[in-house]
């Protein structure tokens, strides 16, 4: 099972989120969801120490019906149980399109959807 960030909603949980494809010798040897209850997840990108940044295109605040708000990065893990489905608020919240990591400085360098 994947962490979940937000469980509100409509009743039902939230759609989004991340999958974590593994590949060995060139082959698909196993799919397994990594990340729950986030919204419109877009491109993100790739960390030099080998974890995936995904980002949030959608800010929609659903604490009114007692989620969360949305517009972040979450750094995910391919091994299961490192993620933890906080989000990354030093990154800011806004329409996150993807993100790219120096490998040298570890700056990381944020676009955003308009």
């Amino acid at each position: 099972m994947a962490p979940i960030y937000d469980h509100a909603g409509s009743g039902k949980l939230p759609a989004g989120g991340t999958t974590t494809l593994i590949v060995r010798d060139g082959k698909l040897v196993e799919i397994r969801p990594s990340l729950g209850g986030t919204l419109s997840n877009c491109a993100g990108g790739p960390t030099p120490w080998e974890t995936w940044l995904s980002c949030e295109e959608n800010t929609t605040d659903r604490t009114r019906v007692g989620g969360k708000k949305h517009g972040y990065v979450f750094e995910v893990s391919a091994v299961p149980g490192e993620t933890t489905a906080q989000p990354i608020v030093a990154m800011g919240r806004f329409r996150h399109e993807a993100v790219a990591v120096d490998p040298v400085t570890r700056f990381a360098y944020l676009t955003e959807r308009r």
